[in-house]
């Protein structure tokens, strides 16, 4: 599949990542339907996409793409929720753009096995890591900083859904970067503990760190 034959992404939850990446993917021909835990907070943010609030499970049902912006705490919920145990996510394609980080001591909650692994296997579904190492504050914009595309790493095993989701990625204006399999999500969610810290600490959003590829650019 590629975005032109991509018809629905459901937005699971209605928070700040939802609501900065989603709109991006607004466009003709394409469905994206909604579903949060707070009715007003999902039918505010289907508004600004021209999109509907649709239960869990009828999205994930009808769902090409689900773009899974629920808070970590709150995944397993939303994935029981969406039909889990009876299979209804199995093959779909998942971004999971979590980080499962305790703000305490800025640690992960589960070291050694990323959230990417936990919902895949909770699930069936093809699960890639993206989008987890920027506030929700760069993808409001077109993310380009210093002349260029911010990268956003893919961690993920079905290369298919990888390639879908690059092409998302391309979409919301990024760079997408593969960085292997779902082994390496565990590493980008480690990446991101530090990452929160320093926003915690009051890091400007959009300039904790300088995020370049290898790639490099114009003298």
């Amino acid at each position: 599949m590629t975005t032109h034959d991509l018809r629905h992404i459901a937005v699971f939850g209605a928070g700040a990542m939802s609501r900065a990446v989603a709109p991006h993917w607004a466009r003709p021909g394409r469905v994206l339907t909604v579903s949060g835990r707070t009715p007003a907070t999902a039918e505010k943010l289907a508004a600004e996409l021209g999109a509907e609030v649709v239960p869990w499970r009828a999205a994930a049902e009808a769902a090409d793409v689900v773009f899974l912006g629920v808070h970590w705490a709150g995944v397993d919920d939303a994935l029981t929720a969406a039909g889990a145990d009876d299979g209804t996510l199995a093959g779909k394609v998942i971004i999971d753009c979590g980080n499962p980080v305790e703000v305490e001591r800025f640690t992960l909650v589960h070291p050694e096995r990323s959230l990417t692994t936990m919902v895949e296997d909770r699930t069936g579904a093809r699960v890639v890591k993206a989008f987890n190492l920027c506030h929700a504050e760069v993808w409001r914009r077109a993310p380009r900083y210093a002349g260029r595309a911010v990268p956003v790493p893919l961690a993920g095993d079905d290369e298919a859904a990888k390639e879908l989701v690059a092409a998302l990625v391309a979409e919301t204006g990024a760079a997408p970067v593969d960085v292997g399999g779902r082994e390496q999500a565990v590493h980008l969610e480690a990446a991101a503990a530090v990452i929160i810290r320093l926003l915690f600490g009051g890091a400007d959003p959009t300039t904790t760190f300088t995020l370049t590829t290898a790639t490099p650019g114009p003298a």
